[in-house]
């Protein structure tokens, strides 16, 4: 079982790492992808990926195995989301559904795999 929520930001800033640091949750694993460089060479209007103005991802993940932790483990990693002083460039809340068929999609192929093995 996992959760994850992902958001764009401009830049690391002193606040913001003080603000993971004193929101730390053990329960919740915190990484990043550096956008900036290349990406911003072309322009936000230009591909279906538009938050070119961005230099990072934040990307928060918990996972566990217990069902019954399910709302508390997704209720830990969204406190850490919006624990970040910084305004998310972009929202993947509006990627829920997005989301959603590339699980279902996983799943299948995870089935899919363990027939054919």
């Amino acid at each position: 079982r996992s959760y994850a929520k992902n958001g764009m930001v401009k830049e690391w800033s002193q606040g913001l790492v003080d603000t993971m640091i004193d929101a730390y949750d053990p329960r919740v694993f915190l990484t990043n992808h550096v956008a900036g460089g290349a990406v911003k060479r072309v322009g936000e209007l230009e591909t279906a990926f538009p938050h070119r103005n961005a230099e990072l991802m934040l990307v928060f993940v918990s996972g566990w195995a217990d069902p019954a932790l399910d709302q508390e483990m997704i209720a830990a990693t969204r406190a850490l989301v919006d624990a970040s002083p910084q305004a998310m460039a972009v929202s993947m809340d509006a990627m829920a559904p997005w989301h959603q068929l590339v699980t279902e999609v996983w799943s299948l192929a995870a089935r899919v795999s363990r027939a054919s093995a």
